[in-house]
């Protein structure tokens, strides 16, 4: 797979969508933020598996940990599954494993 060259980029990605693609790069890593108990009690009948890779760069493993503990807090049924040395991106570079884990249980 070559690289687009910025021409290919604006043919592609036109002036409306380029906002999309920074919202869902740029924006929503920088304004992260945290829920009310209230707003995670919402999911408390939903059962949660939070599947994380060990080498995510995006989401510290503390992070996961800390989430983890909120979800709990609000009585939702949380499983954490960690991946050894998958990356942020661990669908695709560890797919079977990633899929085999994160399926309904």
């Amino acid at each position: 797979m070559g690289l687009l060259s910025r021409e290919q980029c604006l043919a592609r990605w036109s002036h409306p969508r380029l906002r999309e693609v920074e919202l869902i790069t740029c924006t929503y890593d920088i304004s992260r933020h945290g829920y009310s108990l209230e707003e995670l009690a919402a999911l408390r009948n939903v059962p949660v598996a939070l599947v994380t890779g060990s080498g995510d760069f995006a989401y510290p493993q503390d992070y996961y940990e800390q989430f983890e503990s909120q979800l709990k807090a609000a009585n939702v049924p949380v499983e954490s599954i960690v991946i050894d040395g998958a990356p942020h991106w661990m669908h695709l570079s560890h797919q079977d494993e990633y899929v085999r884990l994160s399926s309904i249980r």
